[in-house]
């Protein structure tokens, strides 16, 4: 018997304005539907005689490399406050074709909630560019259910899927000196959002960030980095700039013209070296960790120094 197939399509987050926030280039997303069920027995009783579900958290995931997207609406420190609620697709594969038209396709949707970025990295030798990684965290609007899935959905009107950007490592600077040797970076937010319920609420109605801990992970493909990078970690005074260069047909955009580089800055910080490596015939790497003592601010126009 044959069977209905789905992939992904574009992802749509509504904030204030209203304004939506479309992502077509994504790569992943998933969704925990987080229901925390109790098995309740009667007494004596060898098996469950009921099943209660007590709480519901979900979650969604969702992974992109248009880093220009996301970092145009979704901010670093504060995330994004979705009060018109998100919706990720699923469009239906047809048999023997490619994709169904008209009304085949399925959505699972929220009227609320806050999506906020992860993490972004990349590797000196990724093709494809850097990786973000975003979490979407659904609140109940008092009325409506938490999720909806919904069948029988036409995509007329939603932005297609369409390729927009892909950032690649570039280099990285503290205090307007260049770190070289860099071979990977990674940019954690760490935003730590939570939900609380109240007045019987099954499932939250009101979320918070609760606390932020950027962090910036740094591997260099060289050892001598004592001058910078203490064993134990010490004050970095002056910025740590991490640089992403935006893809093109020829290789990166110009830089000095005001091209959409991206440049992440930690103003104040710790830094120190983590894991020294080496294996077989490779170079020996060191990988150093940023703990950032104050916010991370966002250049989407930057160019090299």
């Amino acid at each position: 018997m044959a069977t209905n197939q789905y992939n992904m399509y574009s992802a749509s987050f509504v904030y204030a304005g209203p304004t939506t926030l479309t992502l077509t280039q994504l790569r992943s997303q998933s969704i925990q539907i987080g229901a925390n069920k109790t098995t309740v027995k009667g007494a004596g009783a060898l098996d469950p005689g009921a099943i209660y579900t007590g709480t519901i958290d979900p979650r969604f995931s969702l992974s992109t490399r248009d880093l220009n997207s996301i970092l145009g609406a979704v901010s670093l420190t504060t995330g994004l406050n979705c009060t018109g609620g998100g919706t990720l697709r699923f469009q239906k594969r047809e048999q023997a074709a490619a994709y169904a038209s008209g009304s085949d396709h399925e959505t699972i949707s929220t009227t609320k909630g806050f999506l906020c970025l992860d993490s972004f990295g990349v590797d000196r030798d990724s093709v494809e560019g850097g990786e973000a990684s975003l979490m979407y965290v659904p609140l109940y609007d008092g009325t409506n259910a938490i999720l909806v899935q919904n069948t029988g959905v036409s995509f007329s009107g939603v932005t297609a899927p369409a390729a927009v950007s892909a950032y690649y490592l570039g280099p990285v600077y503290h205090n307007g000196t260049q770190l070289a040797g860099l071979i990977s970076s990674r940019v954690r937010t760490g935003i730590n959002f939570q939900t609380r319920r109240t007045d019987g609420d099954v499932a939250p109605q009101d979320g918070f960030i609760a606390a932020r801990d950027p962090m910036i992970e740094l591997t260099f493909s060289k050892v001598d980095l004592g001058s910078t990078l203490s064993l134990f970690g010490t004050a970095a005074a002056g910025n740590i700039d991490v640089y992403y260069l935006r893809g093109t047909v020829g290789g990166r955009l110009a830089t000095g013209s005001g091209d959409l580089h991206c440049k992440i800055t930690a103003a104040a910080s710790a830094m120190g070296s983590d894991t020294f490596e080496v294996t077989g015939e490779d170079n020996a790497t060191v990988t150093a960790t940023v703990r950032v003592t104050g916010t991370l601010a966002l250049d989407l126009t930057a160019n090299l120094p």
